[in-house]
């Protein structure tokens, strides 16, 4: 009985890990996937510009992680899917206005400025991990007892 508990106990625990990685892995690509789109066609740095896009995607992760530990929006297996969902979307909405107000400082303006793909970015973010948020809750439910 205890081989299977403990078992249990990391099959659970690698499926939040799981959750984490791959929801800060979306965050990760999603930022610097605008970042990129909205500043490709000015750039001249060369090898800098990669750099650039992997601290910005580091730095929104940093932001994004924020949210989520404010929201609780990694507790799978402890809320509703449908609470969870909001928990992401609100972590996304505020990393991506964050990260629209330091492209806004970045260029001195909105001119340059796409909007429209922090919409279709943030549509992205929240199918994906509400698709993640479905999956893992499915894969907690199958290796933790129900709770009374």
């Amino acid at each position: 009985m205890k081989i299977k508990r403990k078992s249990n106990a990391f099959r659970i625990n690698l499926t939040k890990n799981s959750f984490n990685i791959c929801s800060m892995f979306i965050a990760f690509l999603s930022s610097a996937f605008l970042w990129f789109w909205n500043i490709s066609p000015y750039w001249d740095e060369g090898y800098f510009a990669y750099m650039t896009l992997i601290l910005i995607g580091i730095m929104f992760c940093v932001v994004y992680w924020v949210f989520v530990k404010m929201y609780h929006a990694h507790g799978i297996g402890q809320y509703r899917l449908t609470e969870l969902t909001y928990f992401q979307l609100l972590s996304f909405l505020f990393a991506d206005l964050t990260l629209c107000i330091e492209m806004i400082f970045w260029f001195h303006g909105t001119q340059r400025l796409r909007f429209w793909t922090f919409f279709v970015i943030f549509i992205v973010q929240i199918v994906s991990v509400a698709v993640l948020i479905f999956v893992h809750n499915r894969m907690y439910m199958r290796c933790a007892e129900p709770k009374r």
